[in-house]
């Protein structure tokens, strides 16, 4: 009797399981078919995960807890929390999206985003069939401390293609960003037009909660075409604004300063030459954005080689970030108001109490200290795209202007720094 019983145990579980692959095969990128066989349900779920109820509550209980610590400020120990999590319940596409958050933006690391695109990837391999964890990692890359907008595009553009976990297409927002995505590449054209798609998209939405009647899908859709028209309208304005943009370039160029005030504390003081008065589209005056970086000397090339070793990263290689230092029209740049951008590696930049050591080991014996205007990214008010064009073609070449991804220019002046500098 216990055999007998066993047996309809496992049909039992064939059954149900297969009703749930039904909805889960948008998750599971190795389900093609969603309506599989009992065998098949049987084999992967049972045999292969006979505790995947439990490691789901288990994962679900955990999460709890993460969100505990979340709340009480302890980011960095989360975590550990998001990989088991994810490690019990590889679906649990919030857990990624908000690992990967901490990860870019609340520990304050600079070091940290390759790790943050990486567990997306964990994420997205295993939810592949939704549209979610694209869109995550695409906005990620967009946005800072990133800001590869021609790795972001593809993504946002294969999110499009993927629907919601209850079978819904993917929002329009998505396309929104394909759109704003080819406008940080100078592809103008081409955003043009992808407005235009989401403009004939949204009409026809329109039109079909008209013929049902759906009072909520009318106002919906009705308001999706309009955001969609404006967007589109703004860009033909600026296009033609900025037309001779490139014909009359700037000369824009740094001088720094570079004093060391204690072990770990360096001031500098910085001015611009040649930067125009910007104003904005309301003839409101306005101001640029300097990025300040300091770095090992060979950084890039090192956190290449040891993309896969998180530990040897975070206890060899150093990165700090500045990058909403004001340009002042009097060419002086100021940081919250001083005409001095401090550069503190001897505090926890995201004061969660860590020993700085941790986060700028300054184990290398050569840095260099970056100084970056760069035109077309997010974080620069719209004036600075009037006065140097979408992605910097106002910029005269030569002295400190750089060219960067998609043709775009940038100025850039690099000072090299010692160990004895800094400590």
């Amino acid at each position: 009797r216990l055999i007998a019983a066993i047996a309809i145990l496992f049909v039992g579980i064939g059954l149900v399981q297969t009703r749930l692959d039904q909805r889960r095969g948008l998750f599971n990128p190795v389900v093609n078919d969603p309506k599989r066989g009992l065998s098949a349900s049987i084999r992967n779920n049972v045999f292969g995960a006979s505790m995947l109820g439990i490691r789901e509550v288990a994962a679900g209980m955990l999460w709890v807890k993460a969100d505990e610590l979340f709340h009480n400020g302890q980011y960095t120990e989360l975590i550990p929390y998001f990989k088991l999590v994810t490690f019990l319940d590889p679906h649990q596409i919030d857990v990624y999206s908000t690992g990967a958050w901490h990860l870019s933006y609340n520990l304050g690391d600079a070091r940290l985003v390759p790790q943050s695109t990486a567990f997306l990837d964990e994420g997205i391999a295993n939810n592949s069939k939704i549209w979610d964890l694209y869109f995550q990692k695409g906005w990620l890359l967009f946005d800072w401390p990133a800001e590869d907008y021609e790795a972001a595009l593809p993504l946002f553009q294969e999110a499009a293609k993927h629907p919601s976990t209850d079978g819904s297409p993917a929002p329009p927002y998505i396309t929104h960003m394909i759109a704003h995505a080819m406008v940080r590449q100078g592809r103008v054209d081409d955003a043009i037009a992808q407005w235009q798609t989401n403009i004939d998209y949204a009409e026809a939405e329109h039109a079909k909660a008209k013929k049902t009647k759906n009072d909520t899908d009318i106002r919906y859709w009705q308001q999706e075409r309009d955001v969609c028209r404006n967007n589109r309208e703004l860009l033909l304005i600026r296009k033609t604004a900025r037309e001779d943009v490139a014909k009359n370039p700037k000369r824009v160029t740094f001088t720094a300063d570079v004093q060391k005030r204690g072990s770990r504390l360096l001031e500098v003081r910085v001015r611009t030459q040649g930067f125009p008065p910007l104003t904005d589209s309301y003839g409101e005056e306005s101001n640029g954005r300097l990025e300040l970086i300091l770095q090992d000397r060979d950084y890039d090339k090192l956190a290449a080689q040891h993309k896969n070793d998180l530990l040897w990263v975070t206890k060899n290689l150093t990165r700090f970030r500045s990058i909403y230092n004001i340009i002042e029209r009097n060419g002086t740049v100021t940081d919250r108001s001083k005409q001095v951008i401090l550069v503190e590696m001897n505090k926890d930049p995201a004061d969660q109490g860590r020993n700085p050591m941790d986060i700028y080991p300054l184990t290398s014996d050569e840095y260099e200290l970056i100084l970056r205007f760069q035109p077309r990214v997010r974080r620069q008010p719209e004036a600075v795209q009037n006065a140097f064009g979408w992605i910097g073609e106002g910029l005269a070449p030569g002295g400190q202007t750089r060219t960067g991804p998609s043709g775009s220019q940038m100025v850039e002046k690099r000072i090299p720094l010692k160990l004895d500098d800094i400590l």
